[in-house]
């Protein structure tokens, strides 16, 4: 992307072929990537990316401004960024820009550095914040940062090879404790939806820990940790039906640990009458003995 004052948010990129990303020519496959080009005069200024869920990259944002020093002040803010494709990638890759915010994201599995904000050339890439991060699963650091003027503190960094504390209140080596790191989509494969793996658990230590005691991560605690809406029912037997209508209850539910949903749990129905008695008196016919006739006891 190039220009000014571009939203990119809410887009799930995943999918990459991993046949053209190997071999003697492979692509290089970024979820974002901007430049200033050598040529024509390109550059990114405000730009937000916001929202994102971004799988399968070499780079999760790669940015540089080499040339025309005219990129700056870029958002990068509640994204996901995780399983890279290659092992060695970095989540963030920024080169000579200034004003860079990286926050409130969840990084996982990525492989090399979790945010580089670096200068190769110019010394432009001061006034970077990098806060209320989760940082999992990296060989090398969670972030770096240029300079004096740049700013990294209240991130989480869990299972990382090479970590200093750069931050006085960033949790290094504390597990975020997430729904589950195997599973990153859940069961419906969706991304930022309740069965998400990356989503909090209750207990987690990013919960409230960051900046202004806000989550840190791109899952809020409060909202994620919302027990699932139950979609499936079993039900007790039907009850008598009571002027038109007849009632059961729940016995179970599912998903576990669910609530609300939509349970049928009344119906109308009508009452069958019972068939009228039969009042016919019964027909009784008695005969007489013919005269002169031997009545006989009965055979004992």
């Amino acid at each position: 992307f190039f220009g000014e004052n571009h939203q990119i948010v809410g887009n799930y990129l995943h999918g990459t072929a991993l046949n053209e990303v190997s071999g003697e020519s492979p692509a290089h496959v970024d979820c974002f990537q901007t430049y200033d080009s050598s040529t024509t005069g390109e550059y990114a200024k405000n730009i937000s990316i916001k929202k994102n869920f971004c799988l399968d990259f070499h780079e999760g944002f790669m940015g540089e401004a080499h040339h025309y020093k005219r990129s700056s002040n870029i958002l990068i803010q509640e994204n996901v960024f995780a399983q890279s494709l290659t092992g060695f990638g970095d989540g963030i890759d920024v080169e000579d820009i200034p004003y860079v915010s990286v926050i409130g994201n969840t990084f996982y599995g990525i492989g090399n550095i979790g945010v580089l904000i670096s200068s190769k050339n110019n010394n432009l890439a001061t006034n970077a914040i990098i806060s209320n991060n989760i940082f999992m699963g990296f060989y090398d650091r969670s972030y770096s940062y240029f300079g004096l003027t740049s700013f990294g503190d209240y991130n989480l960094s869990y299972n990382n090879g090479n970590d200093p504390n750069r931050g006085p209140h960033d949790l290094i080596g504390i597990s975020p404790l997430f729904e589950s790191g195997n599973n990153i989509l859940g069961v419906d494969n969706l991304p930022f939806t309740s069965d998400d793996g990356l989503r909090l658990q209750s207990n987690s230590p990013a919960c409230g820990a960051g900046e202004n005691g806000i989550d840190i991560g791109a899952y809020s605690c409060s909202v994620n940790n919302t027990p699932p809406t139950c979609t499936s029912f079993t039900y007790s037997p039907w009850s008598a039906c009571v002027s038109g209508s007849q009632s059961r209850t729940v016995l179970t539910s599912s998903p576990t640990s669910c609530t609300g949903g939509t349970p049928l749990l009344t119906q109308p129905c009508s009452i069958i009458p019972s068939p009228s008695p039969d009042t016919t008196p019964p027909t009784v016919s008695l005969t007489s003995p013919i005269p002169g006739s031997t009545i006989l006891p009965s055979p004992i």
